[in-house]
């Protein structure tokens, strides 16, 4: 007869969790856009003096991919230093579980992605109210939400709304497609 060992069999150690700072990389990415924004709008030629100026939204735009890249660092950071011994119960929502396989909505980006290419072939002949205001009236459908009349009204308002920006603001014309024809002040 052969002895049985009751003993439980010696179980590795769990993998330590490896670091993965690899999202630090669109950080950097954001940083060099910021940066190259920056540069080019400091060093870009005006001519005359005019208010707001051609520097004013660039340098909006610098600053905004700024602080996106400061917060897109914050977060990775602050997400590995927590990893380690963290419970389940103190992880938020948006971080996937160890192991899980974050999947992407291929449905929701490839609606988004044809909208987007659907607004650029539009553009010029239908202009840019019309092009902008299914633009954005498609990606609300494509996120999810189901009020539609709502979507398309405040799409609308919206587009007219920076129509009117660009236009009387800035002196900026937006291409004005079939609705130019109607609307002469538009053009």
């Amino acid at each position: 007869m052969t002895a049985v060992s009751h003993t439980e069999p010696e179980q590795a150690a769990p993998p330590a969790h490896k670091r993965d700072y690899a999202e630090l990389g669109v950080a950097a990415l954001l940083y060099a856009l910021a940066a190259f924004c920056a540069y080019n709008t400091a060093t870009m030629e005006v001519i005359g003096d005019s208010s707001p100026g051609p520097q004013v939204f660039p340098s909006i735009v610098a600053v905004m991919l700024l602080v996106s890249g400061i917060g897109v660092t914050v977060r990775v950071v602050a997400r590995e230093r927590r990893r380690p011994g963290l419970p389940a119960t103190a992880r938020t929502e948006a971080e996937p579980e160890p192991g899980e396989d974050p999947r992407v909505d291929w449905r929701t980006f490839l609606l988004v992605a044809s909208a987007f290419v659907a607004f650029v072939l539009l553009l010029r002949p239908v202009g840019w109210i019309l092009s902008a205001a299914a633009l954005f009236w498609a990606v609300s459908c494509a996120l999810g939400t189901r009020n539609h009349l709502l979507n398309a009204s405040v799409a609308l308002v919206f587009s007219c709304t920076v129509q009117i920006a660009f236009s009387i603001g800035l002196g900026l014309n937006l291409p004005s497609g079939v609705i130019g024809g109607l609307l002469p002040w538009i053009s």
